[in-house]
């Protein structure tokens, strides 16, 4: 039986990706080495971060003035990093409130500064969106304007699904388990125009200017994780770029969302202009039966559909691994689970 996972993260890579590292990492290029056991101050480990840097500075178009980290912690432990490192000379930030990830990076923010809420004020030291809400199937189209202020965003779940206009931010960070690596790695950003901001209590090795000073090597880095990125980072180069993941990514969610609204029994509750392109949120209209789609749905391989705690009972995450076919499958389903209800008297 084929099957298709539709996990929030860790997700699915791509076979090919997999198949190469499962080829590469036992013996690193012939040094009779595994790659998980090459020092990071070694030349061979010099070669697997400047190849992924130069991998993702590429596939990004990022410019000169940003520079790309690869740092540890995920996502949740820089929600707090971020405002340790820019809050320094102002005490306040601004925050968009869209969802349950943006409520957390807002709670551990907090604990370092003032932080408004849904507005824009002007001696703050920076704006923060989360670009994508992985919980509420919620992700921002249309960024807001800053009106000046540094634009940070968490781009976690939607990173490499579409380009990054980096003339509008000054800083992104990310988790790479959705698309770029297996869990542990993370991802900075951030325009040389926001260095030395940091606090002083800021841990160096999470002290984004001191990592870009030393090229993301103050501690050992996350090494599988870094040299997975590089693969991701072809892989995507190789099926056409940002530009063709963000194709895929409408044409996956518009097939799903139509099979949804199309149904009797299943909604979405999200309004048109903020639904996610690569987080599907959904149930069914009589909570009694999400189980049973969630049972009937495993047995048939489809697998992970369990919404977060704090979202809709039900969630097809569309990363960029999943094939089409995963999603049309995943609609056929929907409808004969749909067509089954229907015949019930």
């Amino acid at each position: 039986m084929t099957t298709f996972n539709f996990g929030a993260g860790p997700a699915i890579l791509p076979q090919a990706v997999l198949e190469q590292a499962k080829a590469e990492i036992f013996d690193w290029q012939g040094s009779a080495v595994s790659l998980f056991e090459i020092p990071f101050g070694d030349a061979a480990f010099s070669d697997v971060i400047e190849t992924t840097r130069k991998a993702l500075r590429s596939l990004l178009k990022l410019p000169d003035t940003h520079h790309l980290l690869f740092l540890q912690g995920g996502a949740y432990a820089h929600f707090a990093f971020v405002a340790m490192n820019l809050l320094k000379d102002r005490k306040r930030a601004c925050y968009f409130k869209t969802g349950h990830w943006s409520d957390r990076a807002i709670a551990q923010a907090s604990k370092y500064g003032e932080i408004v809420v849904d507005r824009i004020v002007s001696d703050a030291a920076y704006c923060h969106i989360t670009t994508n809400e992985t919980t509420q199937g919620r992700q921002f189209h249309q960024f807001p304007d800053p009106q000046g202020l540094p634009l940070v965003a968490d781009v976690t779940s939607d990173f490499l699904t579409r380009p990054i206009d980096f003339s509008l931010f000054d800083l992104i960070y990310a988790s790479a388990q959705k698309n770029v690596a297996p869990a542990g790695l993370s991802l900075v950003i951030l325009h040389e125009k926001l260095f030395d901001r940091a606090l002083e209590i800021t841990p160096r090795v999470f002290n984004y200017t001191e990592q870009a000073r030393n090229k993301s090597r103050l501690n050992t880095p996350n090494v599988m994780g870094i040299y997975m990125a590089g693969l991701m980072a072809k892989w995507v180069s190789d099926q056409g770029g940002l530009s063709e993941m963000a194709r895929r990514s409408q044409q996956k969610s518009a097939l799903l969302y139509d099979v949804i609204d199309n149904s009797r029994f299943f909604e979405n509750c999200v309004t048109m202009q903020m639904r996610s392109h690569v987080n599907v949120c959904f149930g069914l209209k009589d909570d009694a039966l999400n189980d049973l789609f969630l049972q009937q749905a495993q047995a048939a391989g489809l697998l992970h559909l369990k919404g977060h705690a704090k979202g809709a009972p039900l969630r097809a995450s569309l990363y960029n691994a999943l094939p089409l076919s995963g999603v049309v499958a995943l609609a056929e389903f929907i409808d004969r689970f749909d067509a089954r209800l229907n015949k019930v008297p």
